[in-house]
């Protein structure tokens, strides 16, 4: 009977052991598959990181090239409107010498002048608008870049592990610091 007994015993122990083998092949196995689970999202998570990166500096080359397109319109509506006051101010003498009047005159130079100050003003109005929006361009196209430095950040080794703070990294260097502790630790 003894003998039975301590067969059964054994027999136990080793239905046990085997039975906490399957649950640590088991807990392996999930531990495994979680593994790669987050090592797939890791994955994705960078590829998307460097998608919107490229998306964002796509953004800023367009961004700039709008800046320089507004620079250019500018130029041209100047170069349109010194030539519509040249026209002007040549219709003003053709009026001018047909009425007998003199060229030379206070009141005609007077006019003439002012004619073509206001072409001046309206060249520098019409600089200013060109560049104010060209800035804006430059701008956006800035805060795209900033955008693609931090999506390639986020996808880069560092940014998907966790990011220091003065919370969690703050204890170490104010140890190092602090007489009290390392009077106590002595």
């Amino acid at each position: 009977m003894c003998g039975l007994q301590a067969a059964m015993s054994i027999g136990g122990m080793m239905m046990s052991a085997m039975q906490q083998g399957e649950q640590q092949s088991a807990q392996d196995a999930q531990q495994r598959a979680q593994a790669d689970a987050e090592a797939i999202q890791a994955k994705q998570r960078a590829d998307e990181a460097t998608y919107n990166a490229q998306i964002a500096s796509n953004n800023a080359v367009v961004q700039r090239n709008q800046a320089q397109s507004e620079k250019t319109a500018a130029e041209l509506h100047v170069a349109k409107a010194k030539m519509d006051a040249g026209q002007k101010a040549g219709s003003q003498r053709a009026a001018m010498g047909a009425s007998g009047a003199l060229l030379s005159g206070d009141t005609n130079a007077g006019i003439l002048a002012s004619t073509m100050l206001d072409a001046e003003m309206d060249a520098m109005m019409i600089r200013t608008s060109g560049n104010n929006k060209a800035a804006a361009y430059e701008a956006a196209a800035k805060n795209y870049e900033s955008q693609r430095d931090i999506d390639l950040w986020a996808g880069s080794d560092y940014g998907r592990k966790e990011t220091p703070t003065l919370l969690t990294q703050s204890s170490p260097v104010s140890s190092k610091w602090d007489p009290l502790r390392q009077a106590a630790s002595a």
